[in-house]
């Protein structure tokens, strides 16, 4: 099962994102993982791993790559510097950068998120008509 990470261009900025393929060809359905306040840690990559096992691709998006080491020093947790209007770009982007391959179905496309990323998931499905499904945690 192939797993790698890709910077993509939101804004302005450099988002990385961690992806989780299925082993085998065709056309997968996919899901965009919004990973919560501990960021794209090892629970969210295996979060991701464990999609692609049941055949799906699964991305994972770096919604703190706004968030500089200066801006939190004092303590602040990181997901205090989030604005809604932003995380969708960031979803928009991931979507984009997603549907340019030709491994994943554009038609079956869900988005999960978990604690913080459960709201970011509803947010992102309430806001975009691309996704199928939403899996809030």
């Amino acid at each position: 099962m192939p797993t790698f990470w890709e910077n993509i261009i939101v804004d302005g900025s450099e988002m990385q994102v961690y992806s989780s393929l299925p082993s085998g060809d065709g056309e997968f359905p996919a899901v965009v993982i919004a990973h919560p306040a501990s960021g794209v840690s090892d629970f969210t990559q295996s979060i991701a791993d464990k999609r692609a096992e049941s055949g799906y691709v699964a991305v994972a998006m770096d919604l703190f790559h706004r968030v500089t080491p200066d801006m939190v020093s004092d303590g602040t947790p990181r997901n205090s510097y989030l604005d809604d209007s932003q995380i969708i770009q960031d979803v928009d982007a991931t979507l984009s950068w997603m549907q340019s391959f030709p491994t994943i179905d554009s038609d079956r496309i869900g988005i999960t998120g978990f604690c913080m990323g459960g709201r970011i998931a509803w947010l992102a499905a309430a806001s975009m008509d691309a996704f199928k499904v939403v899996i809030p945690y």
